[in-house]
Formats: structure tokens, C-alpha cells, sequence
């Protein structure tokens, strides 16, 4: 299992105090965040929910992780997604104005190179 996974599963857990609303709060099944959930426990080897019935609380482990955790996924995905938008490259229309012989010799060429990169 992904460990980016065990620990949006168990920050928003943590933030909803339930399973289910979790579950639902990522778009996964209710058992598939348990399950994260216990596989990031077993990796850390502590306790970091105490289960009822009724709600889930954090033991002092898990007080110690979702202190930090959030802020870390954060910057994950704020780093994910400045690297996706640098490895698009430039979109759009260009329009250039420039009589036409001039076109031809220069920018033709040009906008051939600019289009292979």
C-alpha cells in the first residue's frame, strides 16, 4: 500500500472522527480506509485511533502525527501539481502580424522550432 494513502485516510479520519464519513469525504469504500488506516498503524507499529462503537479518537501517537500530517500532504500536492503545470509546456493560439515575405524567411522556420519543443 501507498503511504500518501494510509495517511489521507487517517487525517481524514482523524478530521471526521468516523470511518464512514471519511470513506466518503475520499470516494472509497469504508473498509478500504480501515484498512489503510491499520496498514499505516502496523508500518508505524503504534496505535494511533482508539475505536468505539460510536466514534474514533486519537490516541497521543495519532495527536502526535495529524499535527503534522495535513500540513504535509499540502505541500505534497501543492508539489505534484506545480511539476504537472511545468511539464505541459506552452498552449494556445499564437497570432502573428508581419507582411508576408518577411513570414516566410523569418518566421516560418521559427514557429517550426517552437512547435518540436
Amino acid at each position: 500500500m501507498d503511504i500518501v494513502d494510509e495517511l489521507r485516510a487517517f487525517v481524514a479520519t482523524a478530521q471526521t472522527g468516523s470511518f464512514t464519513a471519511a470513506a466518503h469525504q475520499l470516494g472509497v469504500s469504508n473498509r478500504l480506509t480501515s484498512k489503510y488506516v491499520a496498514a499505516l498503524e502496523q508500518r508505524l507499529g503504534s496505535r494511533l485511533l482508539q475505536r468505539t462503537t460510536r466514534k474514533v479518537g486519537l490516541t497521543p501517537a495519532g495527536e502526535d502525527l495529524i499535527a503534522r500530517a495535513p500540513a504535509l500532504l499540502d505541500d505534497l500536492d501543492e508539489l505534484l501539481g506545480s511539476v504537472a503545470e511545468g511539464s505541459r509546456g506552452l498552449t494556445g493560439v499564437i497570432r502573428i502580424s508581419a507582411p508576408v515575405t518577411f513570414g516566410e524567411v523569418y518566421v516560418t522556420g521559427m514557429l517550426a522550432r517552437f512547435a518540436c519543443q
